[in-house]
């Protein structure tokens, strides 16, 4: 009777010890797996960052050649002004010259 207990209690020590390490690997393999999730997901953050970088510099390429337009156009529309300026300077100039004689 005490050899049967003891057999009994040796096969349920080694079940419990299957267990235990049962346990350990499915632990491994479900950290491994949390890991492999996690390295996927920082990969693909990677390349969302990347790509909204590579956006972010064309958009602003787009809007310094906006702004560059715009500011030529500002500068041609002052020359123009001052062309006119000029112009009716002469003109006033002509007038007081007319008029002094």
């Amino acid at each position: 009777m005490k050899q049967q207990l003891y057999t009994i209690k040796a096969k349920l020590t080694l079940a419990e010890e299957a267990l235990d390490k049962e346990k350990s690997s499915s632990s491994t393999r479900e950290a491994t797996k949390v890991e492999e999730a996690r390295q996927a997901q920082f990969e693909q953050f990677k390349v969302q960052i990347t790509e909204l970088e590579d956006k972010f510099k064309v958009d602003l390429a787009e809007v310094r050649v906006q702004k560059q337009m715009e500011v030529q156009s500002l500068q041609a529309e002052l020359g123009t002004a001052k062309g006119v300026q000029e112009h009716l300077a002469c003109q006033v100039e002509e007038r007081e010259e007319e008029l002094n004689k």
